[in-house]
């Protein structure tokens, strides 16, 4: 019998990430703005892109995670604006775990599912990678493990 869904991030943990512990590094442009353009907003992390030209952003996993669980990934796009030409991603450690195509914003939410293909302790670092040339805000509404 599978266990209880968890969330794997907290709202208010996330961090910037500097260029030397970032697993995006290869996609990192030489010039990064994202002193502000992020925040919570009504419980979930926003990012606006207009203010945040690369995000990259880190906080320790909430929960474990065992080879094999699902893993779900809910962002909104607030108001859907400017289509987008960019990329989500997230690693555990160094290890990229997803990355996805943004979709264009007026077409609706960023939604991915996959399954974990290693066991990763609670307190791992959690990387937040976030790249779109378009003038869109994100917010994450979920990023969840769901025990099999």
């Amino acid at each position: 019998m599978p266990g209880e869904p968890a969330e794997l991030s907290r709202p208010g943990a996330w961090e910037l990430v500097s260029a030397e512990d970032d697993p995006f590094a290869d996609e990192r442009p030489e010039w990064v703005q994202c002193e502000v353009g992020f925040e919570v907003v009504t419980t979930k992390f926003e990012i606006d892109t207009r203010l945040c030209t690369y995000a990259a952003f880190v906080q320790p996993l909430q929960a474990a995670i065992a080879e094999g669980d699902e893993i779900e990934l809910l962002m909104t796009v607030e108001p859907p604006s400017m289509p987008a030409s960019g990329t989500v991603a997230i690693a555990f450690g160094s290890e990229v775990a997803f990355e996805t195509d943004l979709p264009d914003p007026s077409r609706g939410d960023v939604e991915g599912r996959w399954i974990a293909t290693a066991d990763v302790v609670a307190g791992t670092p959690l990387h937040l990678n976030l790249r779109d040339e378009g003038l869109n805000t994100y917010r994450l509404a979920s990023l969840t493990v769901i025990p099999r």
